[in-house]
């Protein structure tokens, strides 16, 4: 997408280089570029060959399934039932997030894995969308974003059951003793200047995480898509859902994930992507909201 001015130039003396390299290995999930050499070719033909090409970019592989869900707190509302929950989602990671489920509507109900934003206090996750404001930067985040509301809550108010997770390295998940990062801390206690302080050496270490994951052979993408779809299972696990209703959604990262989700994940029927409608080609050209973080996207991956 041209947008009628000249490209920015992210990597000084380096960025002819880069894209030199990029022309030189166009990118595999493009549908112009397989139509182009593709004529006669169908979409389905392009979708196998599509997920089978982003699925090889994640380069994870999470292992058996086995969730051994564990409810650890109930919240109830006239609306619905929250459970603050914890499952497997690998035989590494013990995932926390929060299930709900809606009150005066038949069950099974459709389920929605909600997921949430990049942008924001990255020393909280699902609390962002769950429950009743954990600090003031919540509210604060609520405020700029969903017009106050906690989107889990008002969806399950709204019929839904919702199950939320925290991705890598946000909430509870974000990494502790390292960089000057305490060895424990509860953000919910932090004070404003105790939270910004803590928060900007948790993102200090985020591409250093990225790196070990690398390290690791795998990807921070690939870490949080078999998280999400470990959420599916855990969503039919329930006997209050409807397996054959089931979505997904978040804004901004969270649209991100939604779109890796609707990509891979078969057993989603519905997905909205919020702030996340762009094409890969125009973010890194034109730097849009920072263009592409390599946290978020393997080698030869972009969205089109």
């Amino acid at each position: 997408m041209d947008l009628g001015r000249k490209p920015l130039n992210q990597y000084g003396s380096l960025a002819p280089f880069i894209q030199q390299l990029h022309d030189r290995r166009p990118l595999g999930l493009s549908s112009e570029r397989w139509r182009e050499a593709n004529p006669h070719g169908s979409f389905t033909d392009w979708r196998e060959q599509a997920q089978q090409c982003l699925r090889n970019g994640l380069h994870y592989d999470a292992g058996p399934l086995n969730l051994a869900p564990e409810t650890i707190e109930v919240r109830e509302t006239d609306d619905f039932v929250c459970e603050r929950i914890v499952f497997n989602t690998t035989p590494w990671f013990r995932v926390p997030g929060y299930f709900y489920v809606p009150k005066n509507v038949p069950l099974p109900a459709p389920a929605l894995v909600v997921f949430h934003e990049w942008g924001g206090p990255m020393l909280f996750g699902a609390e962002r969308v769950c429950g009743e404001p954990v600090h003031p930067v919540i509210v604060e985040h609520r405020n700029t974003y969903t017009s106050g509301r906690a989107l889990a809550d008002w969806y399950a108010a709204h019929g839904y059951c919702v199950i939320v997770i925290d991705a890598y390295h946000f909430g509870h998940r974000a990494p502790r003793a390292l960089g000057g990062v305490p060895a424990e801390y509860d953000p919910r206690t932090m004070s404003l200047e105790e939270l910004a302080t803590t928060e900007a050496l948790v993102r200090d270490q985020l591409y250093l995480g990225v790196r070990h994951l690398n390290w690791a052979g795998t990807t921070w993408c690939g870490v949080n898509f078999a998280d999400d779809s470990r959420c599916v299972d855990y969503l039919l696990s329930r006997p209050e859902v409807d397996g054959q209703r089931l979505g997904c959604t978040g804004l901004s990262g969270g649209g991100w994930r939604t779109n890796i989700m609707a990509a891979l994940e078969d057993r989603i029927q519905a997905a909205v992507s919020v702030g996340w409608m762009t094409t890969g080609e125009t973010q890194q050209r034109y730097n849009v909201a920072g263009a592409m973080p390599g946290d978020q996207v393997p080698a030869g991956i972009a969205p089109r």
